[in-house]
């Protein structure tokens, strides 16, 4: 049977995800990742909206970096299981990096490892990014991309090893036009450097 690049057509009570094409794949893959990015925003808003901004902002700080299972947590480890990406090195990083459907799924990243201890994650569009600007509002889209995004980068490289250093050498603005949304620097810190 042909792979399918959509169901579009009859119902077909046989049918499962290994019928349909890579396209299809990608396709469903961003779908996924949006709507849990949807789902994390309209929690916040319903919180903000009966207790506040501030409550949805230290909610949702709770949710991501917070407690066993927290969302940068699964977010960092449930890729890299389902794509058998091993190991606790920088090469490790950004292979995950590359294949994590919260940052790949929604932006066109390149990743460079330049030697053993040091790589660069660029991120040269992003549909995030552009949803903020469609909605104006600078201090929010500062937030999620210096705040949030930093430190959703700085915690999910540690659970992969804790000596992985982030830099941002470009953060991402409204309005920028030159392809690039930001940009990434992580180093290995020496181990006696952790301690």
């Amino acid at each position: 049977m042909a792979e399918r690049q959509d169901y579009s057509g009859a119902f077909d009570p046989d049918i499962t995800l290994v019928d349909f094409s890579k396209e299809a794949h990608m396709r469903l893959c961003k779908a996924a990742t949006k709507m849990y990015l949807n789902i994390d925003a309209a929690w916040r808003a319903a919180v903000e909206e009966r207790f506040g901004k501030d409550v949805s902002l230290e909610l949702s700080r709770r949710v991501w970096f917070e407690g066993k299972n927290n969302g940068c947590f699964v977010e960092s480890t449930l890729p890299r299981v389902a794509m058998n990406i091993n190991g606790s090195n920088m090469e490790s990083w950004l292979k995950h990096l590359q294949i994590d459907p919260a940052l790949a799924g929604i932006a066109d990243v390149r990743c460079e490892l330049t030697d053993e201890s040091t790589g660069y994650l660029t991120v040269n569009r992003c549909e995030a990014l552009e949803e903020l600007e469609k909605l104006g509002d600078e201090a929010l889209q500062k937030y999620v991309c210096e705040e949030l995004e930093w430190k959703g980068l700085l915690q999910g490289a540690s659970y992969v090893n804790p000596r992985i250093r982030v830099e941002p050498l470009e953060f991402a603005q409204m309005g920028r036009k030159d392809g690039c949304a930001c940009k990434w620097k992580f180093t290995m810190a020496d181990a006696e450097d952790c301690g």
